[in-house]
């Protein structure tokens, strides 16, 4: 009976160590799976936090330039001084005209 139960000592060892080894071999695997997602993600970020600075940069850009047609929008002259201008360019085309009919006799 000692040796029946030796055996039995034995063989639940082996099942003991396999179960081991594979769990082992289940925990490198899932390691690595980690691993080279986190590599994955750590590139992502970086790219997204180049994308994040252009986009700053775009941004400040925009109202960098928002800034300066403000700016340039006050020294344009009102609506009543660009209908009074229109109306010149107006007159003055319509005796450029008569000019050179006249001349065209």
């Amino acid at each position: 009976m000692s040796e029946d139960r030796t055996a039995n000592i034995i063989k639940r060892l082996q099942n003991s160590v396999r179960l081991l080894k594979e769990n082992y071999l289940q925990a490198v695997e899932a390691k690595t799976l980690a691993e080279t997602e986190l590599e994955t993600l750590r590139s992502e970020v970086e790219s997204l936090k180049k994308e994040l600075a252009e986009s700053k940069a775009q941004l400040n850009d925009i109202k960098t330039e928002k800034q300066r047609l403000i700016t340039a929008r006050g020294f344009v002259a009102d609506e009543g001084d660009i209908k009074s201008a229109r109306l010149r360019v107006s007159r003055l085309v319509r005796e450029i005209d008569k000019c050179i009919s006249l001349l065209n006799q």
